[in-house]
């Protein structure tokens, strides 16, 4: 995103990730036009990992399969 537009690449903005733990369904993410990826109803769990300048993250159903991953590289 930049100055409120979804943007191509995360060199043209800031990537913003929102993790909530909601209970029940019924719940729907405010701005899903600004989202790439949406997990509202799925259960799903995410893990980070950094090392150094590398971020990871990743995002698994609940039977272990990758659902979605990104990384980024500060240098």
């Amino acid at each position: 995103m930049r100055d409120g537009t979804p943007v191509s690449s995360p060199a043209e903005g800031t990537i913003y990730m929102i993790t909530v733990a909601v209970p029940g369904n019924g719940w729907e993410m405010p701005h899903p036009e600004f989202s790439a990826v949406n997990f509202c109803c799925d259960p799903v769990y995410g893990l980070f990992e950094i090392d150094g300048n590398h971020l990871a993250s990743r995002v698994y159903d609940i039977e272990g399969k990758l659902r979605d991953e990104f990384t980024i590289d500060k240098h």
